[in-house]
């Protein structure tokens, strides 16, 4: 032994005997190169199971021989250096170390043993498995800690599997998979299926739908195109099933509708549910609930079942829950869009003064979610939530006084009730008592400056983190999503990865509930670096919201009016989308007829009239629409639509948005220049064209 390998054992030695307090730690070793050399020609599954098709495509060629391709890789085989040893065992001692800190389990390997490799003989992968070793990229082997443990622990995953038949009949449980008779292929079919030394045999079916019907089937790493070799023939591989009692047919993922239920969102590495599964056990072992990096997960549910697995629970017995109060019962079924329950809910809870249902109940009356618009009857719901010590419901008392929705207005009584409900909001923080609705109030306050508080942004931001970082469970989805969408809105535009804690919280949330909400698909899809998006948020979002609408949601007709005007389901529909708009409109909802406005002043989907436009903005205004007077102050400072230019003016009718508490004139009006403020905004909302040189 030289004195270098010398070393390397000493390390990884030294490494096990760190760990010996484990019960059950995981244990590596490097393999010298002439072992790496002898372990990558054994004949075991994976040489046994390849064609000479097979060792040709791994190594770049229209096929080889078993003798070929094992003196091609043994030629790949590589020594270790002293920093990648460090690195692998490092590595090895951070998951080490989140099993013992975190509680986890798995079956012991004995042994790990890891080999370098360039990976040209497994079309340049980031590495693979075969018994219990490990194969290595030798580029990740000085890549950040990160990405070579979420390597290490995908590996890893194969090893248990293979090592203990249990581990592999509980992992492949979580995302619906049992065990079965190893299927055995056609030739014709065998041929197009990749062989991969992760997934040594084809033992595990779960229910697809094919041809319209639940069928038992498996899934394949799919080669359309025979010719393909190398990093082409993996390029053009693809996910299909092939069912288990026709094993002579494959089927594309892409023509089973229900494939991506059944494998989760959270990586497109399903070329096998065994693969499937090591991304996420790799996920569950990074700790996927740090809201940062690999954590932002689509179907979270599989690593938190993973996690189960690994604590020695089971995650199939559903915990007893407690009876969920009036509220939160109808707050769970509006979220969902079930509105009848939600409605019966709200009604019921008020009747009980309810403070929150009262107030849920007025908001609804002002939307007109639940096919109605009320609001004088929205005023008295807020009224009467206010007086039941509510702080959201004098909150929103408070805004309707100022912008005279539902009731005369009354600037000194609206901001009387204001300070009431950041009263309200901090008595309840000091008795524990409504605290996410307290702090939503609060950042309410913090961004705009109103009910007596100074204008905050850095309180606002921690009043949203604090709701952000609550168990969900006590706090209604409506709460959460108000928090994250105002989290995700004040991020720079530089700042594209959401790195700062706020965010990342509410990006861990909102990708958690993607596809509860349409609020929350339309927020998600915007967000880089979410797994599984293709569009699929986009598609639920329409889905919710023309559902809504069906169900008699005015503004989710009007918001479906929107999109059809812009074109955002593929073909414009300007005409349609006006007609919308139009409806809304007529049914009492106010700020429809501010987008009838912008557009009557374009032309779009109806003949350009500038003044009914303008008479249009003047009944929103009268109805307690503030966002009504700011366009008109956008449009009177440039002189659009019709309107005189007049800077003056256009001031007065800014400062009267702001004092009747918009959230946007609130802002413009806080700045120093406010006419290029006005102007900016115009511009960014889509008021007014962009204008050079202005």
């Amino acid at each position: 032994m030289t004195i270098k390998n010398l070393a390397i054992a000493v390390l990884f030695v030294s490494l096990a005997a760190t760990e010996s307090a484990l019960a059950e730690p995981f244990r590596c070793r490097p393999a010298s190169l002439d072992e790496g050399k002898r372990l990558i020609t054994a004949d075991d599954p994976y040489i046994l199971n390849a064609t000479e098709a097979d060792y040709g495509r791994a190594i770049g060629r229209k096929s080889a021989t078993k003798e070929e391709y094992k003196a091609f890789a043994a030629g790949e085989v590589r020594e270790f250096t002293g920093r990648e040893l460090m690195a692998v065992s490092n590595s090895f001692e951070r998951l080490n170390a989140t099993f013992r800190k975190l509680g986890y389990q798995a079956p012991f390997t004995n042994e790990v043993v890891i080999v370098k490799t360039t990976m040209r003989e497994q079309f340049g992968a980031g590495g693979y498995t075969r018994g219990k070793t490990i194969y290595l990229n030798m580029d990740n082997l000085v890549a950040p800690d990160e990405f070579l443990d979420m390597i290490m622990s995908h590996e890893l995953f194969h090893v248990l599997t293979r090592s203990d038949a249990e581990f592999k009949k509980k992992m492949y449980a979580t995302i619906g998979f049992t065990m079965c008779e190893e299927i055995k292929f056609p030739d014709e079919v065998r041929s197009h299926i990749m062989n991969n030394p992760d997934v040594e045999s084809f033992d595990a079916k779960a229910v697809f739908t094919i041809d319209g019907k639940p069928t038992e089937a498996v899934i394949v790493a799919y080669l359309p195109d025979l010719d393909r070799k190398g990093r082409g023939a993996l390029r053009s591989m693809r996910a299909a099933v092939v069912p288990v009692d026709d094993p002579g047919r494959a089927i594309m993922s892409d023509q089973v509708p229900d494939f991506w239920n059944v494998v989760g969102r959270n990586t497109e590495y399903v070329i096998a549910a065994e693969e499937c599964l090591a991304d996420n056990f790799s996920f569950a072992c990074l700790r996927y609930g740090n809201p940062v990096g690999y954590a932002v997960l689509p179907t979270p549910e599989i690593p938190e079942r993973i996690i189960s697995v690994l604590k020695g629970e089971d995650w199939r017995k559903e915990a007893s829950a407690p009876e969920e109060d009036i509220y939160m019962k109808g707050a769970r079924a509006d979220w969902l869009g079930d509105l009848e329950t939600a409605k019966a809910a709200y009604e019921q809870g008020a009747r009980e003064g309810n403070g929150e249902c009262l107030q849920a109940l007025g908001e609804r009356l002002l939307t007109g979610r639940f096919g109605k618009i009320d609001k004088k009857e929205a005023f008295i719901l807020f009224k009467r939530s206010a007086e039941a010590g509510y702080s959201q419901g004098a909150w929103d008392l408070g805004l309707a006084l100022l912008r005279g929705e539902g009731c005369e207005r009354d600037e000194a009584g609206g901001r009387a009730w204001l300070a009431k409900a950041v009263e309200l909001a901090k008595a309840d923080l000091a008795a524990s008592n409504r605290v996410a609705d307290a702090h939503l109030t609060l950042s309410f306050a913090s961004d705009n400056g109103l009910g007596g508080a100074a204008r905050d942004m850095k309180a606002a931001r921690g009043h949203r983190l604090a709701i952000l970082s609550m168990d969900e469970g006590a706090v209604d989805p409506f709460t959460m999503l108000a928090a994250a969408s105002d989290a995700l809105a004040e991020q720079p535009e530089s700042d594209r990865f959401y790195r700062r804690p706020e965010a990342a919280k509410a990006i861990a949330w909102l990708a958690k509930h993607a596809a509860d909400n349409e609020e929350t698909c339309e927020l998600t899809s915007a967000i880089p670096g979410i797994p599984g998006q293709s569009g699929y948020y986009e598609k639920k979002a329409t889905e919710r919201l023309k559902a809504l609408m069906e169900k008699g949601d005015i503004e989710a007709m009007m918001l479906y009016g929107m999109d059809l005007a812009m074109g955002a389901y593929g073909e414009t529909k300007e005409e349609e989308g006006y007609r919308l708009l139009e409806t809304a409109a007529s049914k009492g909802l106010s700020w429809a007829k501010i987008e009838m406005a912008l557009n009557l002043r374009e032309g779009e989907g109806v003949e350009k009239d500038c003044g009914k436009a303008i008479a249009l903005l003047d009944e929103a205004a009268a109805e307690g629409e503030p966002q009504a007077l700011l366009v008109k102050a956008v449009w009177t400072l440039q002189g659009e639509c019709g309107l005189n230019a007049d800077e003056k003016e256009a001031l007065r009718l800014l400062g009267e948005a702001a004092k009747r508490a918009d959230d946007d004139a609130l802002d413009i009006n806080s700045k120093r220049n406010r006419v290029k403020a006005l102007r900016k905004a115009g511009m960014e909302q889509g008021f007014i064209d962009w204008v050079d040189g202005k």
